[in-house]
C-alpha cells in the first residue's frame, strides 16, 4: 500500500512538474508572439500615420503652389501618388523584415524576383501599359488637371485627377467619368 501511494505521489509530482515546465517553456514563446504582433501593428500604424502626415502637408503645399504661383497641379499630384506608394512599400517591407519567420520567405522572394517580375509583366501587360501611359501623360502634359477637355463629340468635362492608371473627368452633369490611360 505504501508502495502504491509512493508511486501515485511521484506520478502526480512528475506530471505537475512537466506541466509546469511546459507552461514555462511556452510562456516566452507566447510573449514573443505578442511582441511580434505588437511590433507589426505598430509598424503598420506608423506607416498609415506617416502617409496621412505626408499627404496632409503635401496637399497644403500643392494648394499653396497652385494658388500663389498659378502653377499646374498635375505634376504635384503625380508626385503625391508616387510618394504614397513608396511610403506603403517601405512600411510593408519593414514589417516583413521585422518578422523573423518571414525573413527567409523575403530572401526567397528576392532570389526569385526576376522570374516573378517576368510572370507578372506578361500577366499584366494591359495594366502596365496604362501605367506607362499615365507617366507619359504626366511628362508630356497633353492636358492638365482643371482643364476643360472634349473627347469625341459625346464627352465634355473638366479633368479632376490624373493617376498612373486612369484619368478622372467630371462632366457638366456632375458625373465622374474614369477613363483608363
Amino acid at each position: 500500500m505504501l508502495f502504491l501511494c509512493d508511486i501515485s505521489i511521484k506520478y502526480f509530482y512528475n506530471n505537475m512538474n512537466s506541466a509546469g515546465l511546459i507552461f514555462l517553456d511556452t510562456a516566452p514563446a507566447a510573449l514573443h508572439n505578442f511582441s511580434l504582433v505588437f511590433n507589426l501593428l505598430g509598424i503598420l500604424i506608423l506607416t498609415v500615420i506617416g502617409n496621412f502626415v505626408f499627404r496632409t502637408f503635401y496637399d497644403r503645399f500643392i494648394w499653396k503652389a497652385t494658388q500663389i504661383m498659378r502653377n499646374d497641379p498635375t505634376s504635384y499630384k503625380f508626385i503625391a501618388h508616387a510618394g504614397t506608394a513608396i511610403i506603403y512599400i517601405v512600411g510593408i517591407s519593414f514589417a516583413i523584415y521585422e518578422t523573423h519567420p518571414l525573413r527567409t520567405v523575403a530572401k526567397s522572394l528576392l532570389a526569385g524576383a526576376g522570374i516573378l517580375a517576368l510572370a507578372i509583366g506578361l500577366a499584366s501587360q494591359h495594366a502596365l501599359s496604362n501605367i506607362v501611359s499615365g507617366v507619359f501623360i504626366v511628362i508630356f502634359k497633353p492636358f492638365r488637371v482643371n482643364q476643360r477637355i472634349k473627347i469625341k463629340d459625346t464627352l465634355h468635362g473638366i479633368v479632376e485627377d490624373i493617376t498612373l492608371r486612369h484619368v478622372i473627368i467630371r462632366d457638366f452633369e456632375n458625373r465622374r467619368i474614369i477613363i483608363p490611360n
